[in-house]
């Protein structure tokens, strides 16, 4: 039985921003996923992993920082480093 995995638009050493501070850098650690095992329509097994969240890294002075956000409210970097206004058509373009 092959497992179906959820696509996300970040993969591992991507750099991103946070939508509520987007002048700051994180780096994309990994994206956390859920396994989820059921029975489809025609009594078959299916297995398929959710994308949960993505677990970031960044700096803080001199301590390593690390979170786990929903991929909604993340930013790629060459678009966040454009500033707001292009921040915000961002994120109300992945809405749709």
């Amino acid at each position: 039985m092959k497992a179906q995995v959820e696509k996300t638009l970040f993969k591992e050493g991507d750099y991103v921003a946070h939508r509520d501070n987007i002048s700051m850098r994180m780096e994309v650690e990994r994206v956390v996923y859920k396994r989820r095992e059921y029975i489809d329509e025609n009594n078959k097994p299916v297995v398929k992993h959710f994308c949960i969240g993505v677990r970031c890294r960044w700096w803080l002075g001199e301590e390593l920082q690390k979170n786990v956000f929903h991929s909604n409210t993340l930013i790629p970097w060459e678009i966040a480093e454009k500033g707001q206004i292009y921040a915000s058509k961002y994120l109300e373009s992945i809405k749709k």
